[in-house]
């Protein structure tokens, strides 16, 4: 089982990357967070949900509670924080609250400004369930929204507490999205924060 550290000058987790994780999140978290009391929060999408949501349970005594959003570029916008932080508020979360980025890119980086800004700062883990979110957009702490005048003006680093990369959740993808993890190019520790490293192997480009 590959895990992968990552070391920024704010934050130290790791990024694990391997089949079956869904089914033993539960204890991945209290790990995480030895003696702190947690409460998570699942954002997902619905139709990630549906097809997952059995084997992200199976480790939970008390299921968690899910809050839904949209999948697509144009539902990370401001107004999309701000209905899932008023989602959280009603649901009673509040410092012990642990967000669960359960989705692709938009998911990952809504989820973790959400996380930055909610309460002034809360953790959360990234669950990323495409390629692209494995290998990139799920490491490095970027987080935010976009507005109409261009993408990601407001956000935040913020780093997840770690990265749980189930390849088994690349067999829902479509096939150009869906290609074996080890076979894909990996993130250098130069496009995660200043001053960060982390252990990658490059692939080499073709000549």
């Amino acid at each position: 089982m590959p895990v992968i550290p990552i070391n920024t000058p704010s934050a130290t987790y790791n990024v694990t990357i391997a089949p079956n994780l869904l089914p033993t999140l539960h204890p991945r978290l209290r790990k995480l967070n030895p003696g702190r009391p947690f409460r998570p929060f699942i954002i997902t999408s619905p139709n990630i949900w549906a097809l997952w949501s059995k084997p992200f349970l199976a480790s939970f005594k008390e299921p968690p509670t899910v809050l839904f959003h949209p999948a697509g570029e144009r539902h990370k916008r401001m107004a999309s924080v701000e209905s899932l932080a008023q989602q959280l508020s009603t649901a009673g979360a509040d410092r012990d609250a642990l967000l669960l980025a359960f989705g692709g890119g938009v998911i990952g980086d809504i989820t973790g400004f959400l996380a930055a800004i909610y309460m002034r700062g809360i953790r959360y883990v990234q669950i990323p369930t495409t390629l692209l979110a494995q290998v990139d957009s799920s490491i490095g702490g970027k987080t935010g929204v976009n507005l109409a005048a261009g993408k990601n003006l407001i956000g935040s680093f913020h780093h997840p507490q770690a990265v749980f990369a189930d390849t088994d959740l690349l067999r829902t993808l479509p096939p150009p999205n869906s290609a074996p993890a080890s076979r894909s190019p990996s993130k250098p520790a130069s496009s995660t924060t200043p001053g960060s490293s982390a252990t990658w192997n490059k692939t080499p480009k073709p000549s």
